[in-house]
Formats: C-alpha cells, sequence, structure tokens
C-alpha cells in the first residue's frame, strides 16, 4: 500500500486509555514484519474486536475495563507469540505488498468480502438497518416514480434495499469489477435496478440527473472526500436529496481499536487473514464486520466541522446531521445515554461523536 492514514486518536490527545494504547501499539511495532507471527496478529485482531464490541453492549461500561482489556490483550500476544516460536522454521506466510496500489488493494479486499456475504446481509439486513435509521430520524422519503443512485455499491446490498424502500429505478456505481459483478448476480431477478463499474470522483452521469443519492461509508477510503461530495451534488437534481455517511472524529474506543489493529494487521495479506478467521470458525458476516475498515489503506476520520464544511462549498444549506440510528450504532447509544440524564465525562472516550450521517437537500 503506498498510502496509509495512520491516525490512532487516542496515542496523542490524552485519553484515559493512552498508556494502555501506546503500550499494545509498542509490542506489535517491537514484533516486526515476521510472517510466521501472522497468527498472532490476525488472532489478537479477531479477539479485540470481539471483545470491544461485547464491551460497549453495556452502555454504561468503564474506560478502566477498555485500559484492562488493552493490556490483557498485549500478554495474550506474548503468550501466542511464544507458543509459535518453536514452529517458524516450518511456516511460510506471503506478506503484504507495501507498494501496491491504494485503489486496486481496497477493491479487492471489499470484493472479496461483499462476494461472500449471505442473503440475509445482503438483503433483509440492509433494508432493515435503512428503514430503522429513516424511521427514527423522521425522513420520509418520496419515491414513486424517482430515481435513486447509490454510489460505492459494493455488492448492491443498500441498491437492493433503496429499490425495496420503493424507487422506480435505482443505479448502482462502484470502482471494483468484482464488487459489480457480485451485484448483478444477487439483483438478476429484479427490475428496474442498474449496476456500472465507475469512480465515485468521476460519475458517469449528466448534472442533475438523480432524485436521491445515496453515499454510505465509502468516501472516506478515498484519497479525496471533497472530489466525492462535489460529484455527489453534481448529479443530483435541483431539490433532490443526499444520504452521506463518513466516519466520525473524535471516534471513540471502536475507531481507537480499529486504527490500533490497522497498524497491526499492515504486513498481513487479506486473504491470510480471511482464511485464518475461517478456521478459528468465524462465520463469513462476522469477517466482513471485523475486517472491513481493517484492512484498508485509507481510513479517514472526519470531524463535523469538517464535513458540514465540504457540504456547505456546494451551495448546500438545507442539511442535517442524524441524531439516531439503528440499535448496533453508537449514535443510538449516545442518545439513550443522553435521554436517561447520564452525565459520563468519559462519554467523548467511549463513544466518540457517534457516526456522520447527513441527510440534505439541493436547492
Amino acid at each position: 500500500m503506498k498510502h496509509f492514514t495512520n491516525t490512532i486518536e487516542c496515542l496523542g490527545n490524552g485519553a484515559p486509555h493512552t498508556k494502555e494504547a501506546a503500550a499494545f501499539d509498542a509490542f506489535f511495532k517491537k514484533m516486526g514484519n515476521n510472517p510466521n507471527l501472522h497468527f498472532v496478529r490476525v488472532f489478537i485482531t479477531f479477539d479485540l474486536s470481539h471483545k470491544t464490541e461485547k464491551l460497549q453492549d453495556n452502555i454504561y461500561f468503564m474506560m478502566s475495563q477498555y485500559q484492562e482489556l488493552l493490556s490483557d490483550e498485549v500478554r495474550l500476544a506474548m503468550s501466542l507469540a511464544r507458543s509459535l516460536g518453536q514452529y517458524q522454521k516450518k511456516l511460510h506466510i506471503d506478506t503484504a505488498n507495501p507498494e501496491a496500489d491504494d485503489r486496486l488493494y481496497t477493491q479487492a479486499h471489499y470484493g472479496t468480502l461483499f462476494k461472500n456475504l449471505n442473503a440475509y446481509a445482503h438483503y433483509d439486513e440492509a433494508y432493515a438497518l435503512l428503514n430503522t435509521r429513516l424511521t427514527r430520524n423522521n425522513i420520509k422519503l418520496e419515491t414513486k416514480g424517482k430515481i435513486a443512485l447509490d454510489v460505492g455499491c459494493g455488492g448492491g446490498r443498500y441498491t437492493l434495499a433503496l429499490k425495496k424502500l420503493g424507487f422506480e429505478k435505482v443505479y448502482g456505481v462502484d470502482y471494483s469489477s468484482m464488487n459489480i459483478d457480485t451485484a448483478g448476480l444477487r439483483a438478476k431477478k429484479i427490475r428496474n435496478v442498474f449496476f456500472k463499474k465507475a469512480d465515485a470522483h468521476a460519475l458517469p452521469f449528466k448534472n442533475n440527473m438523480f432524485d436521491f443519492v445515496f453515499c454510505n461509508g465509502v468516501l472516506h477510503h478515498s484519497h479525496s472526500i471533497r472530489d466525492g461530495v462535489k460529484e455527489i451534488v453534481r448529479v443530483m437534481k435541483p431539490n433532490g436529496y443526499g444520504w452521506l455517511y463518513l466516519i466520525n472524529k473524535p471516534g471513540g474506543i471502536h475507531w481507537d481499536t480499529v486504527e490500533l489493529l490497522r497498524r497491526v494487521m499492515r504486513p498481513v495479506q487479506p486473504e491470510y487473514a480471511r482464511n485464518t478467521l475461517r478456521l478459528l470458525g468465524v462465520p463469513e458476516n462476522r469477517i466482513f464486520f471485523i475486517l472491513d475498515h481493517i484492512m484498508v489503506p485509507i481510513n479517514i476520520l472526519s470531524s463535523s466541522n469538517e464535513i458540514e464544511r465540504m457540504i456547505k462549498e456546494n451551495n448546500i444549506t438545507d442539511f442535517k446531521r442524524l441524531e439516531r440510528g439503528a440499535d448496533t450504532d453508537m449514535i443510538e447509544k449516545l442518545w439513550k445515554l443522553k435521554k436517561t440524564g447520564n452525565d459520563d465525562k468519559e462519554m467523548i472516550w467511549k463513544y466518540g461523536s457517534g457516526e456522520h450521517r447527513y441527510y440534505f437537500r439541493k436547492s
């Protein structure tokens, strides 16, 4: 990967867990790029991801629990590394190519992940998540006779969700040929759903074409969020609506964990990571959610001010940041905490600002 975003917020902002995060990061730096210890990297990625998620299931968890978890993971990694040492001469593992093209690397990563998702993740889950997020934020989409675009559609799961919501026609674009092939197969029996290989920064559509443009978790993996936002607005019709989801900064322990593990997993080939997780008995859908952001070269966290500045640059004045989400969303957990009147001074370290989902109208 020629370009690798490398932002671990908790290492430089005086967070309660800065010391433990630094020790975790230092341990894996010291391990070096020894391919015979890649199993340790993958196992710790699985274990820390899973335990962090479980920790956050309790909205009243303590930051001291996360600090202890980071220290426990270092001790576990040390034990695993010692145990594997005796087998090093018998192991041969390919390492990741640090000079690989960023976009091709990301295409291959997501192409494989989306291809392996089951039907529930492609159809029902995506529709349920989107419908919940719309309903809880009092957004009623006008879909009858309308045309929608899904920018960075991946395997097409949200493209199909948009069709199920009632749009007359839905287009999905993605830079990965593998994703487009997967999406086409998934939607072959559904009318008026079209997929096209295209760059989110150079959409192959005329100005003012779509009633609704949906871009969900895509541009934070690109070299320019700003250029992507500009393209989204360009293809929206006047009085059309847009949806934009970007990673939040501050990110809380979820994104601290992701960023720590991105550095841990940088020397590891995605295929090796996927195969190892399968050997550990991890279901394909869980593999998707574990490796989603961890195995990509670019993973940009943005503040609400940064995002709103980019939206305003395109003469958008009618927009709102969504205050609620699905049950699994951090923004929903924050909403529930605020409803209880809980004055948790550690909230910003635990959950960050919650997901940045914006809904906006082009005048």
